[in-house]
């Protein structure tokens, strides 16, 4: 069973991970193989959010009633999933929409393969989080201040910098800083940013804490996109057909188990990312899909060529397997 890693362990290990090479920050496991060209075997990096159902999958045998062996290790930001993807270290690697299609423009041979949350307004499971007494109100009052995200030139800055547009707000007067996940919540409690974009179980803790939500600019201006999907390299997706195909079929299942087990799902959260059991219980569910939605796949696209978040123009076809599970 994967070890369970308290918040300060994670964004420990973040840190470290975001101050030197992004390949090999495995977390959790040291030099994970990945699966070999044994047919079944497969080794996945998790990501610290929208985890539930690969270790339901896990957990309940829905790997093992498809014929696969999966091995799972712990990762860290999308962009450091990625890293470790294409360092050959693992198979598949759940990671966020932006940092793959990023990935892909700069030549990097990988593609999304199955979904695992896109983004809806309902319920609010993220969002910019300020202080309860800031005099920041909405998008246009965050002129001139500091945000901290858990990724740069990712999902969360960009729809930040969408809302500000439309509110009026020049995007080069805000600051953006990367902070490891678990920290962002403390980060503007101590005021070291202004405000904060906190995603996944960390973002009601944040709540929890005292903080105030503006707005969640990721899923409103960015309806549909990925937030979060299923991602392997061309290699693997060329010559392990049949294990992906496998390993989709397996994680639908997982998918539906958690929609109808949101106890499961809440336990899942309380045990790996160390959160409150109380307010976990009380807090609303994300909304998981494994199908891609190629409408808010491609207004993402087209929201990183706009504001140059990816250095060449990439098509949706490009980014997608062909025979992912799609909307």
């Amino acid at each position: 069973m994967t070890k369970t890693i308290s918040r300060r362990t994670l964004g420990t290990i973040a840190a470290v991970c975001l101050a030197g090479s992004l390949a090999g920050c495995g977390i959790g496991e040291t030099n994970p193989a990945a699966g070999t060209g044994d047919s079944g075997q497969i080794t996945v990096l998790r990501a610290p959010v929208f985890f539930e159902p690969l270790m339901i999958a896990k957990r309940q045998g829905f790997f093992k009633e498809e014929g696969l062996n999966v091995k799972i290790v712990d990762g860290g930001t999308a962009a450091q999933q990625v890293a470790q993807l294409v360092s050959g270290k693992v198979n598949i690697a759940a990671t966020g929409g932006v940092s793959t299609i990023a990935a892909v423009a700069k030549g990097m041979p990988i593609k999304a393969f199955m979904g695992n949350q896109n983004a809806t307004p309902r319920p609010v499971t993220s969002g910019i989080l300020v202080k309860k007494d800031s005099p920041i109100r909405d998008y246009g009052d965050l002129a001139g201040k500091t945000i901290g995200l858990q990724g740069l030139k990712e999902t969360t800055n960009l729809g930040s910098l969408m809302a500000l547009e439309d509110h009026g707000v020049d995007p080069g007067s805000v600051k953006f800083v990367q902070l490891p996940l678990p920290n962002l919540n403390d980060a503007v409690v101590k005021g070291q940013v202004d405000a904060a974009y906190n995603i996944g179980s960390f973002y009601p803790t944040g709540i929890q804490m005292g903080l105030r939500t503006i707005g969640s600019p990721g899923n409103t201006y960015l309806k549909g996109g990925p937030n979060a999907w299923y991602v392997s390299s061309d290699e693997f997706l060329s010559t392990r057909r049949e294990d992906i195909k496998r390993f989709v079929a397996a994680m639908t299942k997982a998918t539906e188990y958690a929609i109808k087990h949101p106890k499961m799902v809440q336990d899942l959260q309380i045990e790996f990312t160390d959160q409150d059991p109380e307010y976990v219980r009380s807090a609303p569910i994300q909304k998981l899909a494994t199908k891609i939605d190629k409408a808010g796949t491609t207004t993402t696209i087209k929201g990183l060529n706009k504001y140059r978040f990816i250095s060449a123009d990439v098509s949706y076809g490009a980014v997608v397997w062909p025979d992912a599970p799609q909307k």
